[in-house]
């Protein structure tokens, strides 16, 4: 008769226990991040004559439904995710600073600039066309000026940011490690924390969207995180980290609070310091590059010649100028447009040919492959063709997230239906308990009437 009470008491627990479960399940259905559970049970018996007596069921714990390889490979598509689209904004950026939608961008400039000297040759000795070509070259030189100093904006603007993901990536380090103590206290008693196991997968979410990781389980259950192959969580502890840039050199350190310096790489701090150490200042070396040639061959043709006085040619550019955002105009010629040369001899003021090399620049260059009106129209259109192909990156990547979330979906999710019919099979199987509970009972007061 014990047993009978037993069982059915068990059976009452474990049916009650699954309903909660199930009404757990469909109050979260709508949470995100919320992982669905599962009531784990087993059959419980003893040994008796050699025979195995049932005497009902115990509830193992109550299981969380998630598959941590897929929500790994997620995390994966989420720091790449992340930098590509970090990048992408970028990019943006860079591109509006070399392309206008009214054509007032830097190929435009530089080619008003030496059609300005084209112009010259039709009239050499023209005064008004010297002052327009000291007018279009203040243009250009201000487009170059601009576009420098935009560079070195959005490279500073790449450091703060990374500096300020770092700071959220600490936050988020320290919450994976109280939680890794929840876990711990958790698997203590003998119970699974569900809340703390989802919490880590959601915060896990947000750091891979940062940063790359890798993560695994230690033997009680907590979560090791390991960033640039360098251990960031471990137990109840976690690193605390701190950025710091170089400008002078480009180089971007992140330091762990003992001194050393730990690899960041994906996400959207790993593309901040990549774009801060090679990424930006890659447009800016090649602007200053182009720049620098410039100045350089138009003041090595200038020098060589004669103004419209016959006095011997001047540096047109400022020869101690460097770069695009130190490039500027010779403050004699600004001063005087009488100083631009046109002649190749003195007092010929009908000679057109340094006027003439000088426009020429503009499709033939004798330092280099590519004209600077070829290099300058390069320069201008990378952006935008490395902005087409992250775009495309985007896209694959996150058709490769979706598959992935949509199949994680199918073994954490919670489905109503199976979960409203997990409640009828739940609530029979309670007032079946409840039945043999009270036969149980009749049973147990006929033998004490007879008694």
């Amino acid at each position: 008769m014990r047993e009978i009470f037993q069982i059915s008491k068990s059976g009452l627990m474990a049916a009650e226990r699954a309903i909660s479960t199930t009404g757990h399940n469909i109050a979260n259905a709508n949470t995100p991040g919320y992982s669905r559970q599962r009531v784990d049970l087993a059959p419980v018996d003893f040994k008796r004559n050699n025979m195995s007596i049932g005497v009902g069921v115990n509830i193992e714990q109550i299981t969380r439904m998630r598959n941590e390889f897929l929500d790994s490979q997620i995390n994966e598509m989420q720091s790449r995710l992340g930098s590509f689209s970090q990048r992408a904004q970028t990019l943006e950026y860079i591109e509006g600073l070399f392309v206008s939608n009214t054509g007032n961008d830097l190929v435009q400039a530089m080619t008003e600039f030496f059609n300005s000297f084209s112009e010259l040759t039709n009239s050499p000795e023209d005064f008004t066309r010297r002052v327009n070509i000291v007018r279009n070259a203040q243009n250009m030189i201000l487009k170059f000026q601009q576009i420098g100093s935009g560079l070195q904006e959005i490279q500073q603007q790449a450091a703060n940011k990374a500096k300020d993901g770092i700071n959220e990536v600490n936050t988020i380090l320290k919450d994976l490690a109280s939680l890794n103590n929840s876990i711990y206290r958790a698997n203590g008693a003998g119970k699974q924390d569900n809340k703390s196991l989802d919490d880590q997968t959601r915060l896990l979410d947000r750091l891979s969207k940062l940063v790359a990781v890798d993560t695994q389980r230690d033997e009680n259950g907590g979560l090791e995180v390991k960033i640039g192959g360098i251990i960031a969580v471990s137990g109840e502890r976690s690193a605390t980290l701190s950025g710091e840039s170089d400008t002078v050199n480009n180089i971007f350190r992140v330091r762990l609070d003992n001194g050393s310096v730990i690899p960041f790489k994906g996400g959207e701090v790993g593309e901040n310091i990549a774009l801060f150490e090679d990424g930006i200042a890659s447009y800016q070396e090649d602007l200053d590059e182009l720049a620098n040639s410039l100045m350089q061959s138009v003041n090595q043709l200038h020098t060589s010649g004669f103004d419209r006085n016959g006095n011997t040619g001047i540096a047109f550019f400022d020869p101690d100028s460097s770069g695009a955002r130190g490039l500027s105009l010779n403050a004699l010629i600004e001063e005087n447009a009488d100083r631009i040369v046109a002649s190749a001899q003195p007092n010929a003021p009908g000679n057109n040919s340094i006027a003439a090399q000088i426009a020429q620049l503009a499709s033939q260059s004798p330092n280099s492959s590519q004209s600077l009106t070829d290099r300058t129209i390069n320069l201008s259109a990378r952006a935008g063709a490395e902005l087409s192909n992250v775009r495309q990156a985007i896209e694959t990547t996150e058709s490769a997230k979706i598959l992935l979330t949509n199949q994680q979906e199918q073994v954490s999710g919670v489905n109503m239906d199976e979960e409203l019919t997990n409640l009828i099979k739940f609530q029979n199987s309670y007032q079946a308990s409840a039945r043999v509970l009270n036969s149980a009972q009749q049973m147990y007061d006929t033998l004490l009437s007879i008694v």
